[in-house]
């Protein structure tokens, strides 16, 4: 059974977590992510052109939001 370390604080656990992307996308991979990104705003811009909402405005909220609350953006 791993031991606890009772010291450990918020900012040593970035270096604990590991994200489950590793490596370099291939071109195929990349054109593909790229083309779903793509269509993802299409309908995100959209729907804020249909809703009179400002997508640049939104995007500033939500880096705000990010900024603000640093490491502690849970999402």
């Amino acid at each position: 059974m791993p031991e606890h370390d009772e010291n450990i604080n918020i900012e040593s656990l970035k270096d604990c977590l590991k994200s489950h992307i590793s490596g370099e996308l291939c071109d195929s991979c990349r054109e593909v992510i790229e083309h779903e990104i793509g269509n993802n705003l299409f309908y995100l811009t959209s729907l804020c052109n249909s809703l009179d909402l400002n997508l640049f405005d939104v995007l500033l909220k939500e880096n705000d939001k990010i900024n603000t609350l640093g490491k502690y953006t849970f999402r």
